[in-house]
């Protein structure tokens, strides 16, 4: 995906281990860059020493602390980015598109990622679902948004 909307700036919310960072920094090109968001102090040491092991490991910037704090810092900032990944915390989903849009994180044209958007198919069933309501919840959020596509 990254390659073939040739992204230069790419942001990951939510980090884990490093290694999806690590492959959005293979397919950027040599000047681009991958801002990754890690609220986990252990999980952001393992990641940094993961992609550190990979000569595109310095194209990778991991940004401790809330997600949602640092995407405010980053809109404050002017920053932009080609593509945004969402894999963090499901729960906040909505809050996170919320500042995307709202803050205009997103470049124009730029296309907006979210893992887990159809959870165990919870996009589908009745709101008594309640293991994954969060992601209904998120799902509604983006089909009544005639903002996006």
């Amino acid at each position: 995906m990254i390659s073939m909307i040739n992204a230069r700036k790419v942001l990951e919310v939510g980090s884990f281990t490093g290694f999806g960072a690590l492959g959005m920094a293979e397919a950027v090109p040599e000047d681009g860059t991958v801002v990754t968001c890690e609220i986990q102090p252990y999980l952001q040491e393992l990641a940094r020493k993961n992609v550190d092991r990979s000569p595109h490991g310095k194209k990778i910037t991991i940004k401790l602390g809330d997600a949602v704090k640092t995407l405010r810092q980053m809109a404050t900032e002017g920053q932009k980015f080609d593509l945004i990944f969402m894999d963090g915390n499901k729960d906040g989903y909505p809050e996170i598109y919320k500042i995307v849009f709202e803050h205009n994180l997103l470049s124009p044209n730029g296309t907006l990622v979210v893992d887990n958007a159809f959870y165990q198919g919870s996009a589908y069933v009745d709101d008594g679902y309640v293991e994954g309501s969060h992601t209904r919840r998120f799902n509604d959020i983006v089909c009544n948004d005639t903002s996006v596509h």
